[in-house]
């Protein structure tokens, strides 16, 4: 059985609390307890929120502030799919901002060495997630580009969610349940994988 949700309704309409068990007898009975239908139940606060036109439920302030709190939990996701590493050649290489500068920055320096020294005088000992790997300036330069790939997708993915979420709120007809339903079902799905490229 899913956990219900209740929220309780202040004197000007609004979400003031949230709990978790049913309010029946157990509050004085001058206060306004709403259920929390099971799709809301993650979106829901205190802040923003407030009771339906039928006093039977709980509606956000605005579809736009749905569709904003919808957009920061898609650039969260798209952060965490981004950081999660990419799989290049063999090796995970690491994708959050530490891991791309270093790549990066190594690539020019190779760059520079080689430049100086002349063709095929790098390499270097790189640190993956799964291990260490002998790279010359071409596989240093591969592996910068699958880092800047999954990247870029990433990114790619969050604009995909973020336009199919801003469509379903511009229907003239649009709840928050549309929102919501729009965001649950493209949010896990789509991303670039850490499989190999």
């Amino acid at each position: 059985m899913p956990e219900s949700m209740w929220a309780r309704i202040d004197d000007n309409g609004r979400v003031a609390e949230l709990i978790r068990h049913d309010p029946a007898g157990a509050y004085h009975p001058s206060i306004t307890w709403v259920s929390v239908p099971e799709a809301l139940r993650p979106w829901v606060r205190t802040h923003g929120w407030r009771v339906t036109d039928d006093g039977q439920g709980v509606e956000p302030d605005s579809l736009d502030a749905l569709v904003a709190q919808a957009a920061a939990r898609v650039a969260a996701e798209r952060w965490t799919r981004q950081t999660a590493g990419v799989m290049h050649d063999g090796h995970r290489y690491h994708t959050d901002t530490e891991g791309r500068q270093s790549i990066t920055g190594a690539v020019v320096g190779a760059q520079a060495h080689e430049a100086t020294h002349g063709p095929g005088t790098f390499s270097t000992v790189w640190k993956t997630a799964d291990g260490f790997v002998d790279l010359d300036l071409p596989g240093l330069i591969a592996a910068g580009q699958a880092v800047l790939a999954h990247v870029a997708a990433c990114f790619a993915r969050e604009a995909e969610i973020r336009a199919a979420i801003q469509a379903a709120a511009a229907d003239p007809d649009a709840t928050a349940t549309d929102i919501i339903t729009t965001h649950d079902t493209h949010i896990g799905h789509g991303w670039p994988g850490t499989e190999e490229t």
